[in-house]
């Protein structure tokens, strides 16, 4: 039986009209990653309104170090154009950081120093819409195409329900904080916030959170057991020759056919090295060199991603990696520098938090509407870093309308969710929170 189902799901209904109108709001007004203003302030007046104690300015990006700096470098500023402009990697790393756009809610019940926590990710993504939403995006280029704009407006309704519950005398065994973290989509904000305290004071026993899934009709809540996501690091390689004339090769060491073998021959630690019972990806996304037809460049730069679902796996990945790019570039005459990333951890489901919210949504939808994915998936997702941390759940809710015959997944500039998954994401939300709480 789900706690006091009479008087909380009026309450919900309720919430989930200003919840929609919220959505839509922010659906018009996107923000990227590290961007967030104008969504946190939304976020942080409106639990104000709702007399929540608030925390603002959450999430500022972590100093990386140098070497993460050098791993993360886009092409759009070369490691060259910084030394010309008299900036080094140590500076980048020491540099103030703009605050953060995240924003905590805590709202107090019985006991004030324990709580469960709720998480809501806020960024959008530098896609152009094309929907012909009466809502859609005001701000060219950008758009909520992963459903953000709904996470965070569904939290917005679940704090409107246990608020007003706690008003009228509901019982919260329990504090509750609703975490609205920004950068998820890109360099990951979850693990700013940690570092800021979000776990702490009330001390967080566990967390969950929701995905809107365009792959399941609207009604269906679906499930991965155990490991959800994968462990997730992003690398660069650079390889360096010698630049000559395109009609002297011999005068120069060119450094392209060294980068082709090196990304055929990664492709072997997976199916020589790693043990043939795990599972993992190791992708180049991309390569650059040169600039004209006439020139063998000096370099060659890859940048990819490994996934795996064990940290002991990457490890391997990391190591011959390293090992079998610096036999390459020896054999070409070149040289080669593998930088590689900090690690996104694996998203492991807790066996407990996950059964007391699975038990929630077969009393909400019922079991029919159950959908349970039998492999993890090799997605990531920046919530791993709080269950590595607290036990926690993460959880799909199917988006798309029923009987649709065209389905458009998450970051697809046509994306566009039933909004009656708000709905559902607050009954959810609600109930498994109070679940957790022992009601």
């Amino acid at each position: 039986m789900l706690p006091d189902k009479d008087i909380l799901m009026p309450l919900i209904e309720e919430a989930a009209q200003k919840a929609v109108e919220i959505r839509r709001d922010l659906h018009m007004h996107p923000e990227v990653s590290s961007h967030e203003e104008r969504t946190a302030k939304v976020i942080a007046d409106t639990l104000k309104d709702l007399g929540v104690e608030t925390r603002e300015n959450l999430g500022t990006p972590l100093p990386p170090d140098p070497e993460h700096v050098k791993a993360v470098l886009t092409s759009i500023i070369a490691a060259d154009s910084l030394k010309d402009m008299g900036i080094s990697m140590e500076d980048l790393a020491n540099m103030t950081l703009p605050p953060g756009h995240g924003v905590m809610g805590t709202l107090y019940g019985d006991d004030s120093t324990r709580a469960i926590a709720l998480r809501a990710d806020i960024d959008a993504l530098p896609i152009t819409e094309v929907t012909d939403s009466p809502f859609k995006s005001q701000n060219p280029g950008v758009m909520h195409a992963c459903g953000h704009d709904v996470h965070t407006a569904s939290l917005l309704g679940t704090a409107m329900v246990l608020k007003k519950y706690a008003a009228q005398g509901g019982h919260l065994p329990l504090s509750v904080k609703f975490l609205f973290q920004p950068n998820e989509e890109g360099t990951g904000g979850a693990a700013s916030m940690i570092a800021e305290g979000v776990l702490k004071d009330p001390e967080v026993e566990s967390i969950l959170a929701f995905h809107v899934d365009p792959t399941q009709e609207y009604g269906k809540v679906r499930f991965f057991p155990g490991i959800m996501y994968a462990a997730c690091t992003d690398f660069k390689i650079t390889v360096r020759g010698k630049a000559s004339h395109g009609a002297h090769p011999d005068l120069g060491i060119d450094p392209i056919p060294c980068a082709c073998d090196i990304v055929l021959s990664l492709q072997t630690i997976l199916t020589r090295r790693l043990d043939p019972a795990s599972r993992a990806v190791l992708t180049i996304g991309a390569i650059k060199s040169g600039s004209t037809t006439s020139q063998i460049p000096g370099e060659c730069e890859m940048i990819g991603t490994i996934r795996t679902l064990d940290e002991k796996s990457r490890d391997l990945i990391e190591d011959e990696m390293r090992r079998l790019t610096d036999s390459i570039a020896n054999a070409y005459g070149c040289t080669c520098e593998t930088v590689i990333g900090e690690m996104y951890p694996v998203l492991r489901n807790d066996p407990e938090v996950y059964d007391t919210i699975h038990s929630v949504a077969e009393d909400l939808v019922g079991e029919e509407n159950l959908v349970a994915s039998d492999a993890p998936s090799f997605s990531t997702d920046d919530f791993s870093f709080f269950t590595s941390q607290v036990k926690g759940c993460y959880f799909h809710l199917g988006s798309t309308v029923p009987g649709s015959t065209e389905i458009h997944d998450i970051h697809s500039d046509l994306f566009d969710p039933d909004e009656r998954v708000i709905k559902m994401a607050i009954a959810m939300e609600v109930f498994s929170c109070l679940r957790l709480m022992g009601m």
